[in-house]
């Protein structure tokens, strides 16, 4: 048994050599400056269309690099994305929680905080979406926050959530490429 188990390694290997020298028996290499480096980049970058109006819009999404447990009913690992986007010509900065609530003060507003890097921390005011959905927040001062995001490596983002008081979402938002006005 030992001497077919033997066997069949040595007949596995070589077939491995064999395939990876290519049919015409010569020895596969890379060149050096055949070779391209791609940079990580942490971003997901979309456009649409409204069809109402045929205006371009533009996305740029990224997506906290912890999740965060929350207490029931929103039982498992919660994420936060950070959304810059462009419509109508607006830059807007959302933020969007996988599961959970983000908690609303009185007159549908609430703050949030932000540090970048290792800055301090800075408090943002944010507004709830149109339509009620509470997973959502709508950041004031999207041109400042833009900006930073696009001089910072890091940023932490300190979120109300419904039944866990203030969250902490880590992000590496290094690369924003945001041309848009």
């Amino acid at each position: 048994m030992k001497n077919c188990i033997n066997l069949l390694g040595m007949l596995l290997l070589a077939s491995f050599f064999y395939s990876c020298s290519g049919t015409s028996g010569k020895q596969n290499t890379i060149e050096k400056d055949s070779i391209e480096v791609k940079e990580k980049n942490n971003w997901a970058y979309s456009e649409d269309v409204d069809e109402m109006t045929d205006k371009k819009m533009y996305f740029a999404n990224c997506t906290s690099t912890n999740e965060v447990e929350l207490e029931f009913p929103y039982n498992g690992g919660s994420i936060l994305e950070l959304l810059v986007r462009n419509m109508n010509g607006k830059n807007e900065v959302v933020l969007h929680i996988s599961k959970g609530i983000i908690n609303m003060s009185v007159g549908s507003m609430g703050n949030i905080r932000m540090r970048f890097d290792d800055k301090e921390a800075v408090s943002y005011s944010y507004n709830s979406s149109d339509n009620g959905s509470l997973e959502y927040a709508f950041l004031d001062h999207s041109k400042e926050i833009i900006n930073k995001l696009k001089q910072s490596k890091t940023v932490k983002i300190e979120v109300p959530v419904f039944n866990d008081n203030r969250t902490v979402f880590n992000f590496d938002v290094s690369g924003l490429n945001w041309e848009h006005k």
